[in-house]
């Protein structure tokens, strides 16, 4: 999802928060392969503590990670604490098969 919203952007920052680096590094060269411009930002941190300030985000995305995250829950409260008034979240698969 991240690189079909890097390629079709026209403004605004995106970032990926991962607790890996490895990961996050995967991701750097996949947007290279697909010639992505501009800037995205790889944070390497825990979705369970968001490094980000509160009401930062218009949208908050998730690829099935909160299926693997011990305490989803909290993780969704980071998710309502980091969107903006009116943001949406988008794509929050949660454990089981749900979309919230």
């Amino acid at each position: 999802m991240l690189t079909e919203l890097a390629m079709r952007r026209e403004e605004g920052r995106l970032f990926a928060l991962d607790i890996s680096y490895v990961n996050l590094k995967a991701v750097r060269g996949k947007l290279r392969y697909l010639g992505v411009r501009g800037t995205v930002h790889l944070v390497v941190g825990d979705a369970l503590r968001m490094p980000f300030r509160s009401e930062a985000f218009d949208l908050v995305e998730s690829w099935f990670g909160l299926g693997s995250i011990v305490g989803f829950r909290r993780v969704v409260g980071e998710v309502c604490r980091v969107l903006r008034r009116g943001g949406a979240p988008g794509g929050l698969r949660v454990p089981g098969g749900g979309a919230l």
